[in-house]
């Protein structure tokens, strides 16, 4: 009998939204190109959905993923089609429980809704997402922002050789390139410290 995961870490966030001339689409996702378009083609009637599903949380098994939403509709003529039509979601092991993460979805969609209203916002998707997910502790790092000590911390010593660049001016890339460390390694040092945090700007 094949167990549930009590817990699981999210393994992708994405913005998706209806495209005038190309119909649902993926906008932006964290990581790239976690999310293929095959995939998303199969799923996205549950992405971006009929009127009476918008709003409601909706949770998708496929192709080895779970993926969690709240579709959102704001109708308005300044709009094409006087409506934008989006979802954010969270993406996750097919097997993982995913409750815990449901009411962060939905504030996510209302935090995005109020971005837009009452005029459109003029972040794109991709800051929106990454905004959101280092006010809410979804995003510790990406690889092409820089990341930072906060002062006063207790370093491990394996963080205490990579402190020179840990000052908010250095992406994990430059790190990676400057230490001759791999991002798994790097990923690994970072992982196992909370100290480490994304600095954005």
């Amino acid at each position: 009998m094949q167990r549930t995961k009590m817990s699981g870490k999210i393994k992708c966030i994405f913005f998706s939204e209806f495209h005038i001339k190309a119909g649902p689409k993926i906008t932006y996702q964290v990581p790239e190109d976690y999310l293929t378009k095959e995939h998303f083609d199969a799923i996205h009637v549950y992405i971006i959905t009929k009127p009476e599903l918008q709003t409601r949380l909706i949770t998708v098994n496929s192709l080895g993923h779970k993926v969690v939403g709240c579709p959102v509709c704001i109708e308005d003529k300044k709009y094409d089609r006087n409506e934008l039509i989006f979802n954010c979601c969270f993406v996750f092991d097919t097997d993982t429980r995913t409750a815990r993460y449901e009411p962060v979805v939905k504030k996510l969609a209302s935090y995005l809704t109020q971005l837009e209203l009452p005029k459109p916002n003029t972040l794109p998707p991709k800051l929106k997402l990454i905004q959101f997910g280092l006010k809410n502790k979804i995003i510790r790092r990406l690889h092409g922002y820089p990341v930072k000590l906060p002062s006063d911390v207790r370093l491990s010593p394996r963080v205490q050789t990579l402190s020179k660049w840990l000052n908010g001016t250095h992406s994990l890339d430059e790190i990676s390139c400057k230490s001759g460390l791999n991002y798994k390694e790097l990923d690994e040092i970072i992982e196992n410290d909370p100290s480490v945090v994304v600095c954005w700007k």
